[in-house]
């Protein structure tokens, strides 16, 4: 009987989190969003702004959660209006914030991460709190984020920015500049 019990919790559960996933997706299409039919999106309503024109590409992956340490509600993507989100993305705004501004271009295989677990000892590593003292990403509007690159908690990057493909952004990077490299250095400043 318990296992009977337990297989219907867990069934209903899972159509709790279907029925959420299908009025998430519904109220991306209503507001002029673009959503690739086998993209994922794991997040609470309340969690995810985004606005008109904006796409999110094939098996991109969106997850918006505050898990391992539910005492924080910084956990937040925001998307301006006509943001490109491209294929095989992994976005995390795990315990952060994440900002990309409009008319912004995010290329296939990029991850953006919004913050890392502690490291203390004594305490296992999946279950370590977020890191709150680097944490968060900003992309201006109009930057074009270069396949493959990774943008580190922290990271804030101005208007105009251009990250080359397979670049790590961490720190501030300036507005109109161009970088690349591991960690991202600048090459030059757009003219």
């Amino acid at each position: 009987m318990r296992t009977i019990y337990n297989l219907v919790n867990l069934m209903r559960k899972d159509l709790m989190k279907y029925f959420r996933h299908l009025r998430l997706r519904s109220s991306l299409q209503r507001n002029g969003v673009f959503l690739a039919s086998n993209a994922t999106i794991i997040a609470k309503m309340g969690s995810f702004s985004f606005n008109r024109g904006c796409s999110i590409g094939s098996y991109s992956i969106i997850d918006i959660c505050n898990a391992p340490s539910p005492q924080t509600n910084e956990a937040h993507l925001f998307l301006g209006t006509h943001v490109y989100i491209g294929d095989h993305c992994n976005i995390r705004a795990a315990g952060a914030t994440i900002h990309i501004g409009s008319n912004s271009m995010i290329a296939n295989g990029v991850t953006i991460i919004g913050s890392n677990h502690r490291t203390d000892i004594g305490t296992l590593l999946r279950l370590q709190p977020w890191d709150m003292e680097r944490s968060g990403v900003a992309i201006g509007e109009d930057c074009w984020i270069g396949a493959g690159a990774i943008i580190l908690p922290g990271a804030t990057i101005g208007d105009g920015v251009v990250v080359a493909a397979g670049a790590v952004v961490r720190g501030n990077t300036p507005t109109g500049s161009i970088v690349a490299g591991v960690p991202a250095r600048l090459i030059k400043v757009r003219q």
